[in-house]
């Protein structure tokens, strides 16, 4: 049996088609090692957080990111970095 390796699941909070986070996820999966799979979920049809829907059920967006992510090694969330300066004081 062969090993199948790492599976990676990336997530990109941005839906701008112009955003860094995700040329940063981007460009991360093209630097991957060898025996590294990584999916890049579409969160883009994920509703907002409401507890009366999910007390019937997760939709069905909500259910395939769960399921990708039960299925997943480890996950990759590409976060701005908004600190430009540290103050010493």
């Amino acid at each position: 049996m062969s090993d199948p390796g790492i599976s990676v699941l990336g997530i990109c909070g941005s839906l701008r088609k112009a955003s860094y986070n995700m040329a940063t996820l981007r460009t991360a999966i093209a630097l991957k090692p060898a025996g590294m799979a990584v999916t890049v979920a579409d969160i883009s049809q994920i509703p907002p957080y409401n507890e009366d829907v999910r007390a019937e059920g997760f939709p069905p967006t909500v259910e395939t990111l769960r399921r990708q992510i039960a299925a997943s090694d480890a996950l990759l969330l590409p976060a701005p970095n908004t600190i430009t300066r540290c103050r010493a004081s």
